[in-house]
C-alpha cells in the first residue's frame, strides 16, 4: 500500500484582535470547529467511510448541515451521536479530491479539503529465482516496490522509503531514523519578565507545514490570537501590548494532519506606578477630621483614582477631609487605574475611638488649695489649669502617659487608663527648696481707669524678701517705681501715686534671700483727666465699636444671602443710630458739671453701649451647607393627612388624600440649609440653622395652602422663626396661603440640626378639597347681538330637594331656547322667592327647567364666547326659607 494521505482541518477559533501589525479582527461571538477523517486508502469495492467533527466551545452542533462535494457528485452527511457519517464504495482506484462544508444557522460555516486514496487489487505472482554465476537476486516480499536494504521491512508494504512518517504508530514508516514519531510542538518566551510596554518575543517551533493558534491572554482578560496557516517554522511572534502589569498566559494549539498538540508559557509584565495612601493620623476620635491624600508615581498618563469607605460611599478625588461619627474600626480602600489600565490596590486602618472629657485638677497637698501656675501633660498635649485649677483634655479610651508639675513642687508622672468621662485630683508636694514668694495683689484692679492710683499687695514666704513696683508707660522699657527692701512676709505694702495721664501697664516682683523670685501678672492702669473729659474717652469706646461692624460687601454669595434672610443689614443700621444717639448724649454731658448725677448718667450710657455690642454682630461664617431638592412622597401625604382628617368618614378621607397626593406632581422645593455662626461685637457667639424653601409650582395657587410638616423626629416648630408668618401653627406642622409664595425662609436656634431637615415633609394642600357638602353646579347662558356672559349658579343641594329635582325631572316645563336672558332673568326673580306656598314646586321645577335647557345649550355647542358670573344659593336645611 501507499502512504496514508495527510488530513486538513480548518478550525475558526476566537477573535484575532488587531495588533500593531494590524492582524484582521474577526468576532468570536459564533465560532465553530471542524474535524474530517476517513478511512483512506482502501481497496477497489471496499466500503470507504467518511467522518466529521463540527463543534463549538460548548459541544456538538446538533442541527449542522455537512455536505461532501466529490468532482462528480454531492453527498449529504448524517448526523448520530455527535459525529457526521457518511459512507460510498468507489470501483475504481485512485485520488479523488474531495471537500467536506458544514453549515448552521447560528455557527460560522467551516470547510475542509482532503484526498482520498483508493488502491487497486494486486495478484501476488510467484517470482522464480535463479542463480546466474552464483549472485543473488532480492526479492519484494511484501511487493512494495522496495526491495531491502532500502525497504527496512519487506513484510510490511506499508512501510518503505516512499511512505510518510505516520505519527504516533511506533514504526518507522519512511524508514528514516531522524524522522520521529511525535508531533514535536515547543512555545517559548525570550525572557520571563518584561517592562511596561516591553515588546515580548514568542517563539515557535512545530512541524513545517501545520497549522498553530497562537492564544495570548492578557490580565484584563483580553484575548489576542495569532494564526499560523500551513507555516514554515521555527517562527517568531513579537508581541508589543504589554501596557498592562500583570501576568500574561500563552496557550498554543497546532494542528497537523488529524493530530492536535497543545503548548503553554507564560510571561509577567512590571508595572513602575506606585502609590502611597497617606493619612495625617490612623488614630482618632468620634467626629475628629482626617485627611487622606493619594501619592502616584510612575503611573502612565493620568491616574485615575477610587477611594472606597466602609459605608459604600466612593470618592475620585486625589485628597479628601473625611470623618467617622461611630468608634470601631474602619478601613479604606484606594484603587489607583492609570492610562495603561494598570492598576494598584491600598488599604489603610483608621481606628475610631469614643471620646472622653478628662478634667484634671491641681492642688496644693498640705492646703489644699489650686495651684494656679501648674502644668498637666497627657502624651503630647499639655495645658495650663484654669482658675478653677483645672485642666481639661478630650481623651480616648487608651492608656495615657500623665505627667503634672508647678514651680517649687515635686513632678508627678504615672499611666493612666481612661474608658469613660473622668475627674482626676492631683495633689503636689512643695519642694521648699525652691519655694518663690506667693504674691497677692489687693489693688488697683486690672484696667483700672482714675487721676490717681494707690498700689496695695503682700507677699507669702518662709522668710523677708525684697519688693519692687515697675510700670512701663509704652515705650518698651519697664521701670522701677518704687521698692521696699526687707518686707515682711504677711504685712500690706503701699504705694500711693499720681502719673501723667496716659495708658500703662504694671506688675510686683519679690525676691527672698533664697534667690526665688515672684513675679505678678502684667496689669492695665489708665490715668485720666479730670471728670469734664471723661465724655472723650466714652466717645472713643464708641469709636471702637463702630470700627468693627463688618463691610457685607465683602461677604461671598451665600453669606450675603444669610445677610439679606436675617435682614442684617438693618440690624446694622440700627446699631450705627444708636451709637450716634449715645454720642451725642455723651457730648451733652460735657456741657454739665462732674457731679454724681452725671457719672450715673454716663454709666448708663455706657451701658447702653454694651448692650448694643452684645447685639450687634460684626461676622457671619456659613459652618456648613446642606442642598436638595425634596417631594413629598404618597406615603407620607397620607401620613399627614390621615391625622387631620380623622373626624371626617373613611370614604371623605379617601378622597381628600387622593386629590391631594395628585396635586404634589406640580410642586417642586428646592432646600438649601446653612448651618451659621454669628459672633457679636460683645463677644457672644450664636449658633442658628436657616432653611431656605424655593416653591415651584406649575398650578394656578387660587385656594392652595402650604404645609411644613415637622414629625418623624426633625426637630419641631416650637423654636422655629419664619420670616413669613404662617397662618396656622402647632407643634407638628405650620400652614401658610400658598398665594404669591415663591420662597419660605425660616430660621431655629437649637430644635433642628442640618441633619434632620430633610426630615420636614413640604406639601402642597388644596383646602377646597375639605368641603364635604355636595355642589351641583349648574350654568344659564346669555348670548345676545350685543354681549355675552355665564351666570353660574352653584347650589348644595340637601337629599330631600334632590330627591324632587330628580323626581319631577321627566315633566320640566319647556322653556323656549330663543330667549335664554328672559329665563335667566326669571330664573334669578323666582329664586329670589321663598318656598312654602303651593306654587313652591311649579317655581322649583320652572327653575330647574331653565337651568336643564341652558346646559343642555352649551353641551351641544351653541355658544360662541361666555363670561362667567358666579352666584351661589346656599339652602339651610332648618330654615327651608331659600334655594
Amino acid at each position: 500500500m501507499t502512504s496514508q494521505t495527510k488530513l486538513l482541518y480548518v478550525v475558526i477559533a476566537f477573535l484575532l484582535v488587531a495588533t500593531a501589525s494590524a492582524q484582521e479582527n474577526i468576532s468570536n461571538t459564533s465560532v465553530a470547529y471542524l474535524k474530517g477523517w476517513d478511512n483512506s486508502p482502501i481497496y477497489v469495492n471496499e466500503t470507504a467511510e467518511f467522518f466529521a467533527n463540527y463543534s463549538s466551545d460548548s459541544g456538538p452542533i446538533l442541527l449542522g448541515d455537512c455536505i461532501l462535494l466529490f468532482e462528480t457528485h454531492d453527498a449529504a452527511m448524517a448526523y448520530d451521536s455527535g459525529i457526521y457519517a457518511h459512507s460510498e464504495i468507489f470501483d475504481e482506484s485512485g485520488n479523488f479530491t474531495y471537500i467536506l462544508d458544514c453549515n448552521s444557522t447560528d455557527y460560522a460555516q467551516a470547510s475542509k479539503a482532503s484526498i482520498f486514496e483508493v488502491l487497486p487489487i494486486f495478484i501476488n505472482e510467484s517470482v522464480n529465482t535463479s542463480q546466474n554465476n552464483s549472485q543473488n537476486i532480492s526479492t519484494d516480499f511484501d511487493v512494495d516496490g522496495f526491495v531491502p536494504p532500502a525497504d527496512c521491512n519487506d513484510n510490511d508494504p506499508n512501510i518503505n522509503p516512499g511512505k510518510q512518517e505516520v505519527y504516533y504508530n511506533s514504526k518507522d514508516d519512511d524508514c528514516n531514523p531522524l524522522t520521529q514519531d511525535t508531533v514535536q510542538f515547543t512555545v517559548n518566551v525570550e525572557r520571563q519578565s518584561y517592562s511596561s510596554g516591553e515588546v515580548a518575543k514568542i517563539m515557535i517551533s512545530a512541524p513545517n507545514n501545520s497549522d498553530t493558534y497562537l492564544t495570548i491572554n492578557t490580565p484584563t482578560n483580553i484575548s489576542y490570537v495569532y494564526i499560523f496557516s500551513n507555516g514554515t517554522y521555527p517562527a517568531t511572534q513579537e508581541y508589543s501590548m504589554t501596557g498592562l502589569a500583570g501576568t500574561y498566559t500563552i496557550d498554543a494549539i497546532n494542528y497537523l494532519d488529524i493530530f492536535t498538540t497543545q503548548a503553554h508559557a507564560e510571561f509577567n509584565v512590571q508595572t513602575s506606578m506606585n502609590v502611597d495612601l497617606q493619612a495625617d493620623k490612623d488614630h482618632v476620635s468620634e467626629g475628629e477630621k482626617i485627611h487622606f491624600r493619594a501619592v502616584v508615581t510612575g503611573a502612565q498618563g493620568n491616574a485615575n483614582m477610587l477611594w472606597k469607605m466602609d459605608n459604600g460611599q466612593e470618592l475620585s478625588v486625589p485628597e479628601f477631609d473625611y470623618n467617622y461619627s461611630y468608634a470601631r474600626d474602619y478601613n479604606i480602600v484606594l484603587l489607583v487605574t492609570d492610562y495603561g489600565g494598570n492598576q494598584v490596590v491600598k488599604t489603610k486602618k483608621i481606628v475610631v475611638e469614643k471620646r472622653f472629657d478628662f478634667k484634671v485638677r491641681v492642688l496644693d497637698n498640705t492646703t489644699g488649695e489650686i495651684i494656679p501656675n501648674a502644668t498637666v501633660r497627657l502624651d503630647s498635649d499639655t495645658e495650663k489649669v484654669n482658675s478653677s485649677g483645672y485642666a481639661v483634655f478630650s481623651a480616648t479610651n487608651r492608656t495615657y502617659d500623665l505627667k503634672v508639675q508647678a514651680d517649687s513642687y515635686y513632678k508627678l508622672s504615672q499611666d493612666i487608663k481612661l474608658n469613660a468621662t473622668f475627674e482626676y485630683t492631683v495633689r503636689l508636694s512643695r519642694n521648699l527648696e525652691y519655694v518663690s514668694p506667693v504674691l497677692q495683689i489687693l489693688e488697683p484692679a486690672n484696667g483700672t481707669a482714675a487721676e490717681s492710683v494707690r498700689f496695695r499687695y503682700r507677699f507669702s514666704d518662709n522668710g523677708n524678701a525684697d519688693c519692687s513696683l515697675f510700670m512701663n508707660s509704652g515705650t518698651g522699657w519697664w521701670e522701677e517705681t518704687n521698692s521696699t527692701e526687707n518686707a515682711a512676709p504677711g504685712a500690706d505694702i503701699l504705694y500711693s501715686l499720681k502719673p501723667e495721664e496716659g495708658e500703662y501697664t504694671w506688675k510686683i516682683t519679690c525676691e527672698d534671700s533664697d534667690g526665688n523670685v515672684a513675679e505678678s501678672g502684667i496689669y492695665g492702669l489708665t490715668i485720666t483727666k479730670p471728670a469734664d473729659t471723661q465724655a472723650d474717652t466714652t466717645y472713643n469706646v464708641i469709636q471702637d465699636v463702630y470700627n468693627v461692624i463688618p463691610d457685607f460687601d465683602t461677604y461671598s454669595p451665600d453669606e450675603k444671602r444669610v445677610v439679606a434672610y436675617l435682614d442684617l443689614a438693618t440690624v446694622i443700621k440700627d446699631a450705627k443710630r444708636k451709637l450716634e444717639m449715645a454720642n451725642r448724649d455723651l457730648y451733652n454731658l460735657r456741657l454739665q458739671s462732674s457731679t454724681e448725677s452725671v457719672m450715673d448718667e454716663q454709666q448708663s450710657i455706657l451701658d447702653r453701649i454694651e448692650e448694643i455690642k452684645d447685639t450687634t454682630p460684626y461676622s457671619i461664617a456659613i459652618v456648613d451647607k446642606k442642598s436638595f431638592t425634596s417631594y413629598s412622597s404618597d406615603e407620607d401625604i397620607e401620613s399627614i393627612l390621615r391625622g387631620e382628617l380623622s373626624s371626617l368618614s373613611e370614604r371623605e378621607q379617601k378622597r381628600i388624600i387622593s386629590a391631594n397626593k395628585a396635586l404634589q406632581k406640580s410642586l417642586s422645593v428646592s432646600t438649601t440649609a446653612y448651618q451659621v455662626e454669628i459672633k457679636y461685637i460683645g463677644g457672644r457667639t450664636d449658633s442658628l440653622l436657616i432653611v431656605s424653601r424655593l416653591l415651584d409650582y406649575t398650578g394656578d395657587r387660587t385656594g392652595k395652602k402650604y404645609i411644613e410638616y415637622f414629625g418623624d423626629g426633625s426637630g419641631g416648630s416650637s423654636d422655629v422663626v419664619f420670616l413669613k408668618s404662617p397662618e396656622e401653627k402647632n407643634e407638628d406642622w405650620v400652614q401658610f396661603d400658598f398665594s404669591g409664595m415663591d420662597e419660605l425662609v425660616y430660621y431655629s436656634n437649637s430644635d433642628i440640626t442640618l441633619d434632620n431637615v430633610p426630615k420636614i415633609k413640604p406639601m402642597i394642600f388644596d383646602a377646597s378639597a375639605q368641603v364635604s357638602q355636595q355642589i351641583t353646579g349648574l350654568a344659564i347662558f346669555d348670548v345676545t347681538n350685543n354681549k355675552t356672559g355665564i351666570f353660574i349658579l352653584e347650589m348644595i343641594v340637601i337629599a330631600a330637594l334632590l330627591g324632587v329635582y330628580l323626581y319631577n325631572r321627566k315633566a320640566l316645563p319647556s322653556v323656549s331656547e330663543e330667549q335664554p336672558v328672559e329665563h335667566v332673568a326669571a330664573a334669578k326673580k323666582e329664586i329670589s322667592l321663598p318656598i312654602g306656598s303651593s306654587g313652591d314646586t311649579g317655581k322649583l321645577q320652572y327653575i330647574q327647567s331653565l337651568l336643564y335647557k341652558a346646559g343642555k345649550e352649551l353641551k351641544e355647542g351653541n355658544l360662541k364666547q361666555a363670561a362667567i358670573n358666579t352666584e351661589s344659593i346656599i339652602l339651610e336645611p332648618a330654615k327651608k326659607n331659600r334655594i
